[in-house]
């Protein structure tokens, strides 16, 4: 599979028009080349876009499932990790796509449909680790509003990484054993942030 920023060019590669040439397509539709295709690559990026808020709610969706009948803060927080590291590497290009540079600028803005449904994916970790320190389960290690922000975005990397590190090809494995190197990870984490 092409990486997104080369998947954008290849449905238009056929019609391009390189110096002194001219493409059949961009001649019937009168058209320069330019003007061909930057509608195409407009639509393209709003379609990838489109694609990567879908991604965000089906993630949202299945750790909503993966934890909805657990009460437990720390159960809940290392089925959620599985439940991440499962989806990505079951969805290695959408995954990418989600979490690549080439759409931060539209989730650096607030009111996007793809910032809102990757915040609302991020707010189920946010969640159980609000309930796990309400509770008195999880002990963040900076006192103030802070702690357990840190606390969101050191599981988040956590998995995060070992999902990126297993579709790159550097932890071996895939089903069963991906998701018991997640349940290691996401019990490693817990082991440090559990009130003793």
């Amino acid at each position: 599979m092409l990486p997104p920023n080369e998947m954008a060019l290849w449905p238009v590669s056929a019609c391009w028009v390189k110096a002194g040439e001219k493409s059949s397509l961009t001649t019937l539709c009168g058209l320069s080349p330019e003007r061909f295709l930057t509608p195409i690559l407009c639509g393209l990026r709003d379609l990838l876009t489109a694609v990567a808020a879908t991604g965000f709610e089906a993630l949202r969706e299945r750790l909503l499932t993966a934890t909805a009948k657990i009460d437990n803060p720390e159960a809940a927080l290392i089925q959620s990790g599985i439940a991440y590291v499962c989806f990505g590497v079951e969805n290695p290009s959408l995954f990418r796509l989600m979490f690549g540079s080439e759409l931060s600028t539209i989730k650096q803005d607030s009111e996007s449909a793809l910032a809102l449904a990757s915040a609302s994916a991020k707010g189920v970790l946010e969640q159980i680790i609000r309930r796990g320190v309400l509770a008195g389960v999880f002990v963040p290690s900076l006192r103030g509003p802070k702690g357990p922000q840190v606390l969101v975005l050191s599981a988040w990397s956590m998995v995060h990484g070992l999902t990126t590190l297993a579709i790159d090809g550097a932890v071996a494995g895939t089903g069963p054993v991906i998701h018991d190197y997640a349940e290691k990870v996401a019990r490693t984490f817990c082991h440090g942030i559990v009130r003793k």
